[in-house]
């Protein structure tokens, strides 16, 4: 053979040995894959399901997507015996709706809520819970705040569903939200306690929302940096609870997923919080699944997924088939190597700034290199090129803009079948007021996203950015509760946006707050002119004038709230109150009586109704015996109540025999109670009698 013909001969053979060895090689990869495969279809009977929520918090500050500055040991720890998606996205940075797009596995377009008051609706809607539930699971929700209250429809499905937060401070205020300590330490007990069988929990972690407060020794060791000094608190409770199914052996056969609802914005673009725009620093959130011996360990999904995703993976991995209106993909394909396709675009959207001033709506598509913006100024920015989107290409790449404009219409297209928006109208008054507390201010507007999201004259946030940063002073003003800064931010809102009903009801409400009835009155009285029937109007209004003592106009307005929602506690509770000022006696107990008898009616108008009740006893029909299961009954639901602790101390004290009862109460109002005033002299007074007896 002639050199030339050997040299060809030896080619071949090198030729051959590659390929063989390549076959080898992906044949190795899809036994692989397979064997995975198999080991999800052989135990997914056996499996329970944890899902875990880490409500405002960013990816990039957690250990394992990279942030140097993070104290993330355990959900880092969590990445590493799991799958962690590298690029996860949230379709609305509020909490309400992302929590309704995950139970779900669709869209605020799809399944109706769009802001932190919408109703998730029972009808359209099923949630994982319902799913899991007719599948034989125990379902459980464990809530850290009110933004996820069962009066927003998130708690279908759940057969019990924990998100009584109690009351705080000794003034009768009801929690808006609670530390993640709490929140998993009530969800180990349910564990502990559970009957046998298949579980789904659900886990709500509230810390890194504002305002940032991280424990010792997390707020030292982040000094400068408290929004990362309360994800690093979060994370040691995570560890903790983590560290619980290992021991308990829960770990083994349970499916954990641990998402993030939204992002918060720390100064990026001028912007502090997040609900308002649809940047990728509200938008970006940490995804991570584990279920030993089924998902791979140290998987890094790099396609762009969407939260849309959760449920169906979770009901493939079950073998469950998702229902019609999911409108997400199942990432289990991607997650064992199977799936090779590009990522669908992911819809993006906020309506918050078009619910509190009727500017324009923030609808977007975001693929994995591109993000398109529509608003009166359209953005467009290059994710890969310029991850900060910093510089708009809408004016150079019009291509790119028009193709994703169509794939945003294509999106916004629903069937007529699907949930319209929930209404804040349906939410009790109390509820609202949580809201607020917690910086969500206004309620849903009438229009739905059909009327707004895609056409109309409409202004462009970015345009009126001076006005929007008075907002966001009065958003972080109020999540902080410095109430003198809150209000003269919205006494300067409201020289911008005099004809804004929400601005207005905020500034009278801040006056209210502030022990200023009278000042809030006109106000009030200016909107009841131009919306006589208005339900939070006349709510208001009637609260302002009971305690001005004007109480024919506090009836009035107060009978207007309850011909349009007659079982609404807190306008109940305030017209018992007007009853009770006047004398009538009798008709304030019974609207007293009717806010007990509600099986849903808000903890601080059930312990307003037992003080005012307990009261009536004590002091109007001179029945003290009568009076103590009404002021037991508000201890047994506020134990830091000083009107229950007050009426105790006084009514134990007439009898020798319960003298040591009378005691306990006067020290605990005392030890409660920081203002020097008639009623703390007269408990020092007895409390000092009852020692030297």
């Amino acid at each position: 053979m002639s050199k030339p013909g050997k040299v060809l001969a030896f080619a071949l053979v090198i030729v051959v040995i590659l390929a063989a060895m390549i076959l080898v090689v992906n044949w190795r990869r899809t036994s692989q894959r397979d064997s995975r495969l198999a080991a999800v279809q052989a135990h997914r009977q056996d499996l329970n399901v944890i899902l875990l929520s880490l409500d405002t918090t960013r990816a990039d500050r957690l250990g394992c997507y990279g942030y140097e500055h993070a104290e993330t040991p355990a959900i880092d720890e969590f990445a590493k015996g799991g799958v962690r998606f590298a690029r996860a996205k949230t379709h609305v940075p509020i909490t309400l709706p992302s929590h309704s797009t995950v139970f779900t596995g669709s869209t605020p377009v799809v399944h109706g809520a769009h802001h932190h008051s919408s109703i998730l609706a029972d009808e359209g809607n099923e949630t994982a819970a319902e799913i899991l539930r007719a599948s034989g699971y125990t379902t459980a929700a464990f809530i850290a705040a009110s933004v996820l209250d069962h009066s927003f429809g998130t708690d279908q499905g759940f057969e019990h569903y924990a998100d009584d937060l109690g009351f705080e401070g000794s003034l009768g205020a009801a929690r808006v939200e609670r530390r993640a300590d709490e929140v998993l330490l009530e969800a180990r007990q349910w564990l502990d306690d559970k009957a046998d069988g298949r579980f789904f929990a659900f886990i709500h972690l509230y810390d890194p929302h504002l305002p940032y407060r991280p424990p010792s020794p997390y707020d030292r060791r982040h000094r400068g940096r408290p929004y990362d000094g309360e994800i690093a608190y979060m994370d040691s409770e995570v560890g903790n609870f983590l560290e619980y199914l290992e021991r308990s052996g829960l770990r083994e056969n349970t499916l954990i997923v641990i998402f993030g609802d939204h992002g918060e914005s720390l100064g990026e673009h001028g912007i502090e919080g997040h609900s308002a725009f649809v940047y990728e620093t509200m938008t970006w959130i940490p995804l991570l699944m584990s279920c030993p011996g089924m998902l791979p360990a140290g998987k890094v999904v790099d396609d762009q997924v969407g939260l849309i995703d959760v449920l169906p993976t979770i009901l493939d991995i079950l073998g469950i088939d998702p229902p019609r209106s999911v409108q997400g993909v199942s990432l289990l394909p991607r997650t064992l190597g199977r799936e090779r396709a590009p990522a669908p675009p992911a819809y993006i959207e906020s309506y918050h700034l078009n619910d509190l001033f009727g500017w324009s709506p923030l609808l977007g598509v975001e693929t994995e290199r591109w993000k398109y913006i529509r608003a009166p100024s359209p953005e467009l920015y290059d994710l890969r090129a310029d991850p900060g989107e910093l510089e708009n290409l809408f004016a150079e790449r019009p291509d790119v803009a028009s193709e994703l404009d169509g794939v945003l219409v294509g999106l916004l297209t629903w069937d007529e079948n699907a949930p319209s928006r929930g209404e804040s109208d349906e939410l009790d008054a109390a509820m609202i007021e949580k809201l607020a507390s917690l910086g969500y201010f206004g309620r849903a507007s009438s229009s739905g996203p059909d009327a707004v999201r895609l056409e109309g004259d409409l202004v462009d946030p970015k345009d009126v950015w001076e006005t929007y940063l008075l907002y966001q002073r009065a958003f972080v003003a109020s999540s902080y509760s410095r109430n003198d800064e809150l209000r003269e931010a919205l006494v300067e809102l409201y020289e911008r946006l005099p004809e804004n009903g929400t601005v207005r009801l905020l500034l009278a409400k801040s006056y209210m707050a502030g022990g200023k009835p009278a000042e809030a009155m006109p106000i009030l009285e200016l909107d009841l002119e131009t919306s006589p029937d208005d339900f939070f109007l006349n709510l208001s209004l009637g609260i302002v004038y009971g305690e001005l003592g004007r109480y024919d106009e506090a009836e009035r307005c107060l009978g207007k709230v309850l011909a349009v929602r007659p079982k609404d506690p807190k306008a109940m509770s305030t017209l018992g109150s007007v009853h009770l000022s006047r004398g009538n006696h009798d008709r304030a107990r019974q609207l007293f009586q009717a806010v007990l008898a509600l099986d849903d009616a808000d903890i601080e108008s059930r312990h307003v109704a037992l003080i005012n009740l307990g009261t009536i006893h004590y002091l109007v029909r001179e029945t003290p015996r009568e009076a103590i299961p009404y002021f037991e009954k508000a201890l047994s639901i506020h134990p830091n109540s000083t009107d229950a602790h007050f009426y105790l101390a006084h009514i134990f004290s007439k009898d020798p025999g319960t003298f040591a009862d009378a005691l306990r109460h006067g020290r605990a109002f005392l030890a409660l109670s920081t203002r020097a005033d008639e009623r703390r002299a007269r408990i020092e007074y007895l409390v000092a009698s009852l020692e030297h007896r």
